[in-house]
């Protein structure tokens, strides 16, 4: 089925959006991986911002981080600061010629995690420039569908919210798990998978 908008967006973009961090913490660990997606009116992919990002302390950069997404301290020192990175980004944003006034909405799986972390690197009135909202979360999506499950005593649908857990239900192959890119093409197929249901 194909609509000629989404109309709720009013003209706004809908973007799956995912980070990669030093450490789970936005006020002491930064984001060193960002992807964003832009989807059209179907919900498939459209032009993306991917990039990875040199930390300003590399000394806060947590074991668990490393051994989760793989990203090395090492690795990212030939790659932009968080302030050349948002300059590459508002290039971006602008090259997309929105209508004036018109913003991206975030679409994330946990975007209690990603959101923080955004508006940390980004500052919040670069972020309120580009961003608008309600954000949309597959997480909180998946969350609600196992509450109204658990509340009316049916089947659980979903044995997890992870991401990774979440497509295995949905038959969507999600390679190279945290990486920002891949998460975020991911977040955009288990959304779509979701809108298709009949019912919730």
């Amino acid at each position: 089925m194909s609509f000629a908008s989404l109309i709720t967006m009013n003209d706004n973009v809908l973007t799956a959006m995912d980070v990669e961090t030093t450490g789970r913490n936005p006020y002491r660990h930064e984001v060193i991986q960002l992807a964003m997606v832009t989807l059209d009116c179907n919900l498939n992919a459209g032009p993306h911002f991917y990039t990875n990002i040199r930390p300003e302390y590399p000394d806060r950069m947590e074991p668990m981080a490393v051994s989760t997404h793989g990203i090395t301290v090492e690795s990212l020192q030939t790659y932009p600061d968080r302030h050349e990175m948002a300059d590459h980004l508002w290039d971006w944003f602008q090259e997309l010629n929105l209508a004036p006034g018109k913003r991206l909405i975030p679409l994330c799986h946990n975007s209690q995690f990603d959101i923080p972390f955004v508006q940390q690197c980004l500052g919040h009135d670069i972020y309120n420039e580009i961003f608008g909202y309600p954000t949309r979360d597959t997480q909180a999506l998946i969350a609600g569908m196992m509450d109204k499950s658990a509340y009316n005593g049916t089947a659980i649908p979903f044995p997890g919210a992870s991401l990774g857990r979440c497509c295995d239900v949905l038959g969507i192959t999600l390679d190279d798990a945290h990486d920002a890119l891949a998460d975020a093409l991911a977040t955009a197929k288990v959304y779509q998978a979701l809108l298709r249901r009949p019912s919730w």
